[in-house]
């Protein structure tokens, strides 16, 4: 004989699967929109676009870090040029600036040391003040040989430090020049067919390129096979902002692009960049940035139905901040790695769109208050009760096993009800 907890289990079961008089529609008031509904989903959808400068690329490229592995900064070319052939399927090798010449080191150009100590022994009051001094006896030479010794040293490191500041980065732009190479990152608009070579060109030496082109494609490789999300990308256009008196640069227009290599004879790498995709990218993060906490409408260009014109819209933008000092618009071509992990989920989830589900009303909680039902139907299912025909006819057949609570759950589901499980 059954207990009598079992026969209240029984009705109150029976009772939640009986059939229910039909709800009235759920509908959302134009006040419970304005109040709840679309703030709440547009401020869940802000959290999707990570808006830190310290940690976003998307919001400053950080020029400033000289030996960044994530960044490589283009010269000598024409922008629109580079965008218009990407898109149409052209690929471009990366160019790095040719050798110093192996002469250059200091111990292998005597002539330049001894005139550069010649210069420094008659530049230097110490060593005239030993020279006048002093004579040729036996304790007079030894002063001598060590002022000699002593500038010598100095010359060598001097001498040095020049070719080791050259290889770094300090002259090379000077070097650029030497070979007819622009080094300036502020490119020019130029059409003709001369205007872009086949080549992007990079201040750096071949060594340098290689190692910082095989790190951004390592790790864009690695991007896609650990989350299948391309995270490298070529930047066209800059915007230069500040905030607390800081300069940060923030890219305009991106290209989703690729990193090949090929090796050629005595071990030489050539990297080429080619497009994934050939509609560019306008920068929402840095738009919704502006919006927040400056007020700035950052205008987006009309990819879809538009070719972009890359100068129409730099001035475009640079009118929209023509008020605010400091700030301007940069003709610049970078390749670097973004993050744009919560982008796609941040077009998708459109407020206007997602308002109309009845789920996503539930959850918000909109519908409480006013005339409108709220569903407060029983559990359907105790997790004590799931063996009964009434709530096991209800689930289908698994084709995996479940524990009583996964169980439960399903037979909720299957009656109707809409749900969270933590």
């Amino acid at each position: 004989m059954a207990c009598p907890q079992d026969l209240l289990d029984g009705v109150e079961i029976r009772q939640a699967l009986a059939p229910k008089p039909p709800q009235a529609a759920m509908t959302v008031t134009p006040a419970a929109e304005a109040a709840h509904v679309l703030p709440t989903l547009e401020r869940f959808r802000k959290k999707l676009l990570e808006l830190s400068t310290w940690r976003n690329s998307l919001l400053d490229l950080k020029f400033s870090k000289q030996k960044s592995l994530r960044l490589l900064r283009f010269v000598d070319c024409d922008p629109q040029t580079v965008l218009d052939g990407l898109i149409s399927g052209r690929q471009y090798s990366i160019s790095a600036l040719p050798e110093l010449p192996k002469g250059q080191h200091h111990e292998d150009d005597g002539d330049t040391l001894e005139a550069a100590l010649e210069q420094a022994k008659a530049d230097d009051p110490p060593y005239q003040k030993n020279l006048t001094g002093g004579g040729d006896d036996e304790h007079t030479q030894p002063a001598s040989i060590q002022a000699d010794d002593g500038l010598r040293t100095s010359e060598i490191e001097e001498l040095g430090n020049g070719v080791r500041n050259a290889q770094s980065g300090r002259d090379l732009a000077a070097w650029a020049e030497k070979h007819g190479i622009n080094p300036s990152y502020s490119l020019a608009f130029e059409s003709g067919p001369g205007s872009t070579k086949g080549a992007l060109q990079v201040i750096q030496l071949v060594l340098r390129m290689e190692k910082i082109a095989e790190s951004i494609r390592k790790q864009a490789q690695s991007s896609i096979e650990e989350t299948g999300n391309n995270i490298l990308y070529l930047a066209f256009g800059c915007l230069q902002w500040k905030e607390k008196e800081k300069l940060l640069h923030a890219p305009l227009i991106l290209l989703p692009v690729e990193i090949t290599r090929t090796a050629g004879k005595g071990g030489v790498k050539t990297f080429y960049i080619g497009a994934l995709d050939e509609t560019p990218i306008p920068n929402v993060t840095l738009k919704e940035r502006l919006r927040s906490d400056f007020g700035i409408d950052l205008p987006m260009p009309n990819l879809l139905t538009e070719s972009l014109q890359l100068e129409a819209y730099f001035n475009q933008v640079a009118e929209c901040i023509s008020d605010l000092t400091d700030w301007g618009t940069k003709n610049y071509l970078n390749l670097a790695l973004f993050n744009f992990g919560g982008l796609e989920l941040y077009e998708d989830l459109r407020p206007e769109e997602m308002a109309l589900s009845p789920i996503v009303k539930q959850l918000l909680s909109a519908e409480v208050g006013g005339d409108e039902e709220v569903d407060n139907s029983p559990i359907v299912a105790a997790d004590l009760n799931v063996d009964l025909p009434e709530i096991a006819n209800r689930v289908p057949v698994l084709i995996a096993q479940a524990d009583a609570s996964q169980f439960a759950a399903v037979a909720d589901v299957m009656a109707g009800r809409s749900m969270v499980i933590d």
